[in-house]
């Protein structure tokens, strides 16, 4: 009897496969050939090119977003530079308008405290002498 040999796996990876890119003159040429097509050949057509109407679909959306963004007035010249002085005056107001609020809660504070004195003046007067007279 043979002894059978053991198969040794082969140790070779195999690379993924890349994915496909498509470069923008053959994006175009398919969304023309398909736009020409009748209804019931385009899907014959994208098969034999090896494409999903998902992409086909993404690839109007971006044909059209690159055309409004093409067809939007761009701003000229030089970007504006923000002053340095402007950034300290922002901080400042901003430091300004912290103080504000922190002062006005401690003039209610201060109003507080005086009205509870003022209670509690009225409430810890000794009797007077004419009062204590009275009583006895």
């Amino acid at each position: 009897m043979l002894t059978q040999a053991k198969k040794i796996p082969n140790p070779e990876v195999v690379a993924p496969t890349p994915r496909k890119r498509h470069t923008p003159a053959f994006k175009r040429r398919v969304l023309t050939a398909i736009e020409q097509l009748p209804f019931g050949e385009r899907g014959a057509f994208l098969r034999s090119q090896g494409l999903y109407s998902g992409t086909v679909s993404r690839w109007r959306r971006e044909l059209e977003a690159a055309t409004l963004v093409a067809l939007t007035p761009k701003k000229t010249g030089p970007k504006a530079k923000r002053n340095p002085a402007e950034d300290e005056v922002d901080s400042l107001r901003r430091q300004v308008s912290k103080l504000e609020h922190k002062l006005s809660v401690a003039q209610d504070i201060i109003a507080a405290q005086k009205k509870i004195s003022t209670l509690l003046e009225g409430a810890l007067a000794t009797p007077t002498d004419g009062e204590s007279s009275e009583r006895s």
